[in-house]
């Protein structure tokens, strides 16, 4: 007895093996067959055929593994067991570079994902994209009639994944068809009796609350309350619309579940079968559509709100238009927008004008003509705007106005793409905000499909801009339209930037103005500039705290000359600042001016670098490291540019320390009544001699170091 207390007592007995889902540290720690994966027990697999509903058969420790349920869904990264990524669809999955590393019977997607090619548990289209669930849920079980067939790719019964319905099935005549699950559904709506009630060129004076079944044929004008109810269907025969005008409101507010559907009326449903939903902007101010389903629309946009009107979506789900899912025109008044979902739209999601964007809260679409929101520069932007990451881009295309005008001030949301077909123009109290992230940066780039240099032209900050544009984590593609810089910063404006990439570009990749105002210049990198890197004026160069250059014609800064009249250093970044003709053919020095170890100064054609009223030079090189000053020309010759001149007004504090000078004219180094001192300063390849002290002092710090020919 005695024995038995101590066996059933002892640390020494091992627990009972559990369930699937349950924590685990060793395959013996679960249930027969289950094996132990991610610290959780998990049954396994060779194929996704091995796994129930959604689930995938993935890669585990020890195995091949089907996901559990709490696996699938993710925000980040830090959400997925193993290596595996959140993919942009919000799934976790394996990572991939061909079919190979996934299992067998997945595909390798252009993402660098694995996908499945089970429909039940992924979509995949034609160029490998994985499309994402417009509502991120499995479907339901079809109706008993109508057009909608269930869940899948246009199933007549039983559902596949996705929350958005079905397309082209055939259960029967009459009714809205199959059940779609999640937030905008039919799934809880009985079948539909009777007949549906006709409405014929109608004029509606007169309030009215619709529900059942109704079919429209022709126009009709809402010009009363109309309130259609849960679960109510409206059918369009061809060609038919609906305009909501003359003091009319919609309220079409259904609830999950119960969604409210406007549809075609034909057995056999097709894009284009009726026109459109329109709110006219002489409409009453409250129209609202709520858990709706709008499809099978027309040849224009299907929801429309008209310029000045006013409207909310909210749980809308728009499929199968023919031409655009949505438009919202100039100066409309939206108090809601959001959880509204496109499917297969024939052209765009939703088209919009600048001042209209920020009005949307959230969109997704799915297998649309082009999955983009598309920006129509129909009007200016005047009201300041964050445009979110809605995880497809904005394609910016001109319209009455040729650029996107910025009066106000515009935020671009970490992780947005903007598909440039015209300039960004930031005038009068406007301000660009490009807020990337080093994970989700914020992307501009061309807008044609095989996109190269100058396929757009650049941002342009102008004077009267105010003071709050800053480019954070951005990248800035195939600009230069004409040989323009990519960044281009008027006399007055202000910009920052930091961590800002800007390559493949027709002209320039940065241009700062003389009177521009840089509030950070940090980690900014041109990569394949069709001219040089960068073109600054020599006030400015102070400012360039951090900034690299490859692949360009020219890796360079190159240096408009003008008086430079604010102390400043000019740091070594690895590439050389080319002095050009500037305001005159001498460039000035009016200022203390230094130059870091290992810094390049390349000079132009005979111009002349003058220390003038109370500047100064001061060369900073070192054995390892010396400041070059030399031609600008590929292959130099003995005067292919002028002189550095240190003139009686300069301060007299100019020391040169480890400094090679090559190329310069005769009297390379003219000494006109200052003083100048040389540490280490070698002379090479100039014409004829090397200094000329007309008037002034040359200091030797450390008498024999220096190497030069004195002129007579």
């Amino acid at each position: 007895m005695v024995w038995a207390v101590m066996v059933a007592c002892s640390s020494d007995e091992a627990p009972p093996p559990v369930g699937l889902a349950k924590p685990c540290a060793l395959n013996s720690d679960c249930t027969n067959p289950l094996v132990c994966a991610f610290g959780l027990c998990h049954s396994e697999c060779e194929q996704d055929r091995d796994c129930d509903g959604e689930q995938r058969c993935v890669i585990g420790p020890d195995g091949n593994v089907c996901q559990l349920e709490a696996e699938i869904h993710c925000d980040t990264d830090r959400d997925c067991p193993g290596s595996q990524r959140c993919a942009n669809d919000g799934e976790c999955r394996d990572l991939c570079r061909d079919a190979d590393d996934c299992t067998e019977g997945q595909l390798c997607a252009t993402s660098g994902e694995c996908a499945s090619d089970d429909p039940t548990k992924d979509t995949v289209d034609m160029d490998g994209n994985i499309q994402q669930d417009p509502f991120g849920s499995s479907g339901g079980s079809g109706g008993t009639g109508g057009k909608g067939g269930s869940g899948g790719e246009g199933g007549e019964a039983t559902g596949g994944k996705g929350g958005s319905a079905g397309k082209g099935g055939s259960a029967g005549s009459g009714g809205s068809g199959g059940s779609t699950s999640g937030p905008v559904s039919t799934e809880d709506c009985p079948a539909p009796t009777g007949s549906p009630i006709p409405h014929s060129a109608e004029i509606l004076t007169a309030a009215d609350t619709w529900t059942g079944e109704h079919v429209i044929t022709g126009n009709l004008q809402v010009r009363a309350a109309l309130d259609i109810a849960p679960c109510a269907v409206v059918s369009f025969e061809s060609g038919a619309y609906m305009e909501v005008e003359e003091g009319g409101t919609l309220r079409a507010i259904g609830t999950p579940g119960s969604a409210v559907t406007f549809t075609s009326s034909k057995a056999s449903p097709a894009a284009g079968d009726w026109e459109s939903i329109a709110i006219m902007d002489s409409a009453s101010n409250d129209s609202r559509l709520e858990h709706v389903i709008v499809e099978y629309g027309g040849d224009t946009s299907t929801v429309q709100i008209q310029t000045s009107a006013s409207a909310s979506l909210s749980n809308v789900l728009v499929r199968y238009s023919e031409a655009d899912a949505i438009s919202l025109w100039p100066d409309v008044a939206v108090s809601e927008f959001e959880n509204v979902a496109v499917v297969e739209a024939g052209g765009y999601p939703i088209s919009v004008n600048p001042n209209e964007v920020g009005l949307i809260g959230t969109i997704t679409s799915t297998g649309s003509g082009d999955d983009e929101i598309l920006v129509l520069t129909g009007n200016q932007l005047v009201n300041p705007a964050t445009w979110r990451n809605q995880d497809i881009p904005y394609r910016i295309r001109g319209s009455s106005y040729s650029d996107l005008d910025l009066f106000a001030r515009l935020e671009l949301e970490a992780g947005v793409t903007l598909l440039m077909e015209v300039r960004i123009e930031v005038t009068t109290d406007g301000a660009l905000v490009a807020s990337g992230t080093e994970t989700s940066p914020v992307t501009l780039t061309s807008g044609n499909s095989s996109p190269a240099p100058g396929d757009w032209a650049h941002i342009l900050l102008q004077e009267d801009s105010s003071s709050d544009s800053h480019l954070e984590y951005t990248y800035i593609e195939y600009a230069g339209e004409n040989s323009t810089a990519a960044i281009d910063v008027s006399g007055g404006a202000t910009i920052g930037l930091n961590h800002v990439v800007i390559r493949d570009v027709a002209g320039v990749g940065v241009s700062l103005d003389s009177t521009a105002r840089v509030s950070q210049f940090e980690n900014v990198t041109v990569e394949g500039a069709g001219d040089s890197a960068y073109y600054v004026c020599s006030n400015q160069l102070g400012s360039l705290t951090s900034l690299t250059a490859t692949g360009s014609v020219r890796n360079e800064v190159k240096v408009w000359q003008e008086p430079v009249t604010t102390a400043a250093t000019w740091r070594n970044h690895g590439i050389p600042y080319r002095l050009v003709y500037g305001a005159a053919r001498t460039g000035y020095i009016r200022a203390p001016v230094t130059l870091e170890a290992g810094t390049v100064l390349q000079l132009d054609d005979t111009m002349d670098l003058n220390i003038d009223t109370n500047g100064s030079l001061t060369a900073e090189g070192t054995e390892d490291e010396p400041v070059l000053i030399q031609s600008g020309l590929a292959v130099p010759t003995p005067g292919s540019w002028g002189r550095i001149i240190v003139s009686a007004a300069a301060s007299g504090d100019s020391v040169l320390t480890y400094t090679n000078i090559s190329d310069g004219s005769s009297g390379t180094l003219t000494i006109d009544g200052s003083r100048i001192a040389l540490d280490h300063v070698a002379f090479s390849n100039c014409d004829t001699c090397d200094i000329d002290i007309g008037g002034g002092m040359l200091v030797e710090v450390t008498p024999g170091s220096n190497t030069f020919v004195g002129c007579p």
